[in-house]
C-alpha cells in the first residue's frame, strides 16, 4: 500500500510530492541501529562486550564496565551531557567524541532504563568509527553499506545538494503546551522535560534546539549527523529498509546470529526507571519492542509500517515504539504505528483482510493535513 497526498508545507499548502523528504526525529534511532547490525554482522561490534573493548577512551569516569547492549538499551546513565555544546559543536565529531567519552553516568548502569534521547546517536556514531577500517561516521557508513545497496534515499547528516524544496517542513508544538495534554503525555514527563534542574531537561537541552521539534526545519540543524534525531528520508524507502530486515537482510549479508540478537527479548534492568523519560520502555540493542498484539517475528518486533500524520500523532518514534499522540496537529511523519489511532487502522486493517496484526508487514500511511482517511483500504499483504 502507497498513500501518500496533502502538504508539503501546511501553511503555505505547498504540495506533498512523491519524492517529499521528511525530517523523522526519533525515526533516525532506528534507522541508525541498522547500521550497528550491519557491522555486527560483519564482526565489527559485539553486542555483549564491553564498550571499552572497541573505544578505550570511554572508559573515563567508571564506565569501564559498560556493555555495547546496556550503552545501546539506554541503561548506561548516559542520557544527558553535563559539558555545555553549542549548534557549532553538533558539525565536529571529534568535539563530540571528547565530551562524551568524559561524561559520568548519571546512575549505576544496568541498574536503570532512562530514554538517552540524543546522546545515543552520538555513542553509536562513536562506536562505528572507531571499528570500521575506513573510520567513516556512521552517517557516511548508513549512507554506503545500508542505503546505496537497498537504493533507499535516507540522510543522517543531510547533504547541501538537497533541495529545500523537498523537504516537508514539520509543525511542532512549544514544550508549554504539553501542560494542555497531560491525558495524552506522561504528568512526571511533562513537568520534568520543562524544569531546567532536571535530568530530563538536560537529557532534551543541550542544546536546548534538539529538544524543540520545529528546529529540525533549520538546515542548519539536519546537516549534523546526529543519529538519534537529525534523520531525513523518503518514509517508503525507510519502510523498505525495514522490509530488509523483515525477511532476514539478503541484501545486506545480515547474518542469523544478528537476526537472533535482534529478536531476543529485551533484558530488563534492575529498576525500570530513571529521570530521563519519566515513563517505562522496552528496547535493546538499539530498537524498541513493541506491545505484544503486533509482536511480530522479525529483527525488530513489529512488521507493521504506518504513517499517521493526523491529529496530534507524532509519527516519529523508534521502529515499534508506541508513544501517545502528541498537542501538535502535525508534528511529522515517520513509518510506524506510533498512536492509539494509528494502531486502530492497523487492526481494522487486520480484521478486514482476516489475518493477524503481525501479518501486516508492509502497510503504511501517508495523510494529508487536512482531513482524515475515513477507513483503511488497499490490497491484502
Amino acid at each position: 500500500m502507497d498513500l501518500w497526498g496533502g502538504y508539503r508545507i501546511g501553511l503555505t499548502r505547498a504540495p506533498w510530492e512523491e519524492d517529499t523528504l521528511v525530517p523523522v526525529l526519533s525515526t533516525t534511532k532506528g534507522v541508525a541501529s541498522m547500521a550497528l547490525a550491519v557491522a555486527h554482522s560483519r564482526g565489527l561490534i559485539d553486542y555483549d562486550a564491553r564498550v571499552v573493548d572497541h573505544w578505550p577512551e570511554f572508559a573515563a569516569n567508571g564506565k569501564e564496565r559498560i556493555t555495547v547492549r546496556q550503552l545501546l538499551s539506554h541503561q548506561a546513565g548516559l542520557c544527558a551531557i553535563d559539558e555545555k555544546l553549542d549548534l557549532h559543536d553538533l558539525l565536529d565529531l571529534d568535539r563530540i567524541a571528547g565530551v562524551i567519552a568524559r561524561q559520568e553516568p548519571k546512575w549505576e548502569p544496568g541498574t536503570r532504563h532512562g530514554y538517552h534521547a540524543i546522546t545515543l546517536g552520538w555513542y553509536e556514531g562513536e562506536l562505528i568509527r572507531k571499528v570500521d577500517p575506513q573510520g567513516r561516521s556512521l552517517g557516511r557508513f548508513f549512507a554506503e553499506e545500508v542505503a546505496r545497496p537497498l537504493g533507499v534515499e535516507f540522510y543522517i547528516g543531510l547533504p547541501d545538494a538537497v533541495p529545500d524544496e523537498r523537504i516537508a517542513t514539520i509543525h511542532g508544538y512549544k514544550p508549554a503546551e504539553m501542560l494542555l495534554h497531560l491525558h495524552e503525555f506522561p504528568p512526571a514527563f511533562v513537568f520534568s522535560f520543562l524544569n531546567p534542574w532536571s535530568v530530563t531537561y538536560r537529557t532534551f537541552g543541550n542544546p536546548r534546539i534538539l529538544g524543540l521539534v520545529n528546529e529540525y526545519n533549520r538546515r542548519e540543524l539536519v546537516r549534523a549527523e546526529i543519529p538519534a534525531s537529525s534523520g531525513v528520508g523518503r518514509v517508503r524507502d525507510i519502510a523498505r529498509a525495514y522490509g530488509e530486515f523483515a525477511t532476514g537482510g539478503p541484501t545486506l549479508g545480515l547474518t542469523g546470529e544478528t537476526l537472533d540478537a535482534l529478536s531476543l527479548p529485551a533484558v530488563a534492568p534492575s529498576a525500570r526507571l530513571a529521570g530521563a523519560s519519566r515513563s517505562p520502555a522496552r528496547s535493546d540493542r538499539g530498537v524498541a519492542r513493541p506491545r505484544a498484539r503486533h509482536q511480530q517475528r522479525d529483527p525488530f518486533g513489529c512488521g507493521t509500517h504506518l504513517v499517521d500524520r493526523g491529529r496530534g500523532a507524532p509519527g516519529c518514534q523508534d521502529r515499534g515504539h508506541r508513544r501517545r499522540p502528541g498537542p501538535s496537529r502535525a508534528k511529522g511523519p515517520g513509518p510506524f504505528a506510533t498512536s492509539g489511532r494509528g494502531l486502530r487502522w492497523v487492526d481494522a486493517l487486520a480484521d478486514d483482510w482476516g489475518v493477524a496484526p503481525r501479518q501486516l508487514t508492509h502497510v503504511w500511511f501517508q495523510v494529508p493535513l487536512e482531513g482524515e482517511v475515513s477507513e483503511p483500504a488497499g490490497s491484502r499483504p
